[in-house]
């Protein structure tokens, strides 16, 4: 029996139905925390906020706050809307050692300090309604390593999860509106921040101090002047800075010691003092600009004697925020998402100097490695029968799927590898593999006749191809009138095969 590529995907649904067996706990206080809101803290070492409306910090009896150390969780319940300033805060008063937060969806704002310095904090599960975390909410939570902030964020207050030193990994959904002044300063274990698409003004320092800052991603959605932006960043190598920015102000780059180039939009007219001050190992900028903008801009000498030295290079245009290649499609486009998962799951590559070609060929041997790569790359009992294998990229990904039958050769000895593979003959392959190598179940099928070209799919296709529109893995090419056309002939995309690969990966995952 050979193994599914999901298995581990359906196992790890499996284990999600699973109950969780439930414990009784007993309640040893009790009080208010607010005009509509109430709390109780059970043996379990649970606190329990439930109510509507605002909750403020909570009346605690004074033999209640030496045993403060033993509440390991905070669960607030629905209907609760706002947390006020200080109701958590550790900087006076009250010791809280919250482990872990637990929030409801009808939260909405998350007050200044509401849980600065809760520095046993390691977990935060957000609700899916919470708008706003203002100033200082987090501040100082040092222990706090899991962060999932969720769709419907719109602002990121100043200092909000400022010297959250845990925290390694930072991911900033395209819903939010303002990361304020310093929001995650001093998030020293901070290796890779990414901004989604969407997210708008980004205030000053906003990852000051970051000194493990090692990948940021910046859409071209972003606003900034990038005061002090990265100043003390100093793992960080390189960066792309939004197509909006029109000047890069003090400090943006200080003592950023690793910093090797940073492309620049042709939007930038004016670097000003010290934004690129101590970046000793800056040897590149590129430039998306001509050479007459180049020549216009204005630089501060002061504190920028590391431009003196760097080559300057001309670039046709700004390349994708997040992969890099200047010929990618915009995000919204049909052919996006299936070229990013191909991308981020490393089963596709560039084609060189910056380009992923989208529109290009796909050949045989392309294809073959592409469907290798997603199966682990499994190794083959012998090598391949043909004599025309030249590069060693592709050699083991033909040799395993010539021996398990998923594709055969053009003859006897040869596989013609930079041949052109049709969307005819690429079904055909994935339906190949998932009935023969994967043993999944491919009895779906869809009539062909309301495609115009139905009847020019070569009849060794006949199956995949009705197989393969039965289960979505392909809908026909549009014309821009909305009507689709099979097209079995015509070679096959990389745009397209990327499509493919995430539409397979959508309708089998859970196989």
């Amino acid at each position: 029996m050979k193994k599914r590529f999901a298995l581990l995907i359906a196992l790890c649904m499996l284990l999600a139905l699973l109950p969780v067996p439930a414990s009784a706990a007993n309640v040893i206080d009790a009080g208010t925390c607010g005009e509509h809101a109430e709390w109780i803290i059970t043996d379990d070492g649970v606190m329990t906020i439930s109510g509507t409306g605002v909750v403020t910090a909570p009346e605690l009896p004074e033999e209640m706050l030496a045993e403060l150390s033993d509440i390991h969780t905070l669960v607030i319940r629905e209907g609760i809307h706002t947390i006020a300033e200080n109701a958590f805060s550790n900087r006076g008063g009250a010791r809280y050692s919250f482990r872990s937060i637990v929030l409801p969806n009808s939260l909405k704002i998350i007050g200044i300090d509401a849980f600065m310095q809760e520095t046993q904090l390691t977990e935060i599960r957000f609700g899916t309604g919470l708008e706003t975390i203002e100033s200082s909410a987090f501040y100082g939570c040092s222990a706090l390593q899991d962060l999932t902030l969720p769709n419907s964020l719109k602002l990121i207050g100043s200092g909000a999860f400022y010297g959250c030193s845990a925290l390694e990994t930072l991911v900033i959904p395209g819903s939010v509106r303002q990361i304020g002044t310093s929001a995650f300063s001093r998030c020293t274990g901070l290796k890779s921040a990414i901004l989604e698409d969407g997210v708008e003004l980004l205030d000053d320092y906003v990852f000051g101090g970051c000194s493990a800052l090692e990948r940021v991603i910046l859409p071209d959605t972003v606003r900034s002047r990038f005061m002090g932006t990265f100043s003390g960043c100093t793992a960080l190598k390189s960066v792309r800075i939004p197509v909006q920015t029109s000047v890069i102000e003090v400090d943006a780059f200080l003592n950023c010691r690793s910093l090797e180039y940073v492309i620049l939009p042709d939007a930038v007219r004016w670097i000003n003092c010290g934004a690129f001050a101590n970046t000793r190992n800056l040897t590149d900028l590129y430039y998306a600009g001509t050479v007459d903008q180049l020549r216009r801009m204005r630089i501060d000498e002061i504190s920028n004697e590391q431009l003196e030295y760097v080559a300057v290079h001309l670039i046709p245009c700004m390349p994708d925020p997040v992969f890099g290649f200047y010929d990618l499609p915009e995000p919204d486009s049909w052919a996006y998402p299936g070229i990013a998962f191909c991308l981020e799951n490393g089963l596709m590559n560039g084609m060189g100097d910056g380009y992923f070609q989208p529109s290009g060929t796909t050949t045989r041997a392309q294809l073959v490695t592409i469907l290798w790569r997603m199966m682990g790359e499994p190794e083959a009992s012998d090598h391949a029968p043909f004599t025309d294998l030249t590069q060693d990229w592709y050699a083991k990904a033909v040799a395993w799927a010539a021996e398990n039958e998923i594709t055969n050769g053009t003859s006897k000895t040869t596989f013609s590898p930079d041949a052109p593979v049709t969307r005819e003959q690429m079904v055909t392959i994935f339906y190949r593999m998932c009935r023969d190598y994967l043993e999944f179940d491919v009895s779906l099928s869809a009539a062909l006749d309301s495609f115009p070209d139905s009847a020019s799919v070569s009849p060794w296709a006949q199956d995949a191809m009705q197989w393969a529109v039965a289960v979505k893995l392909i809908s026909g090419v549009g014309d821009g009138n909305g009507h689709a056309a099979l097209q079995p002939q015509s070679s096959a995309t990389r745009a397209q095969i990327a499509t493919v690969m995430w539409n397979f990966f959508s309708a089998f995952s859970d196989t």
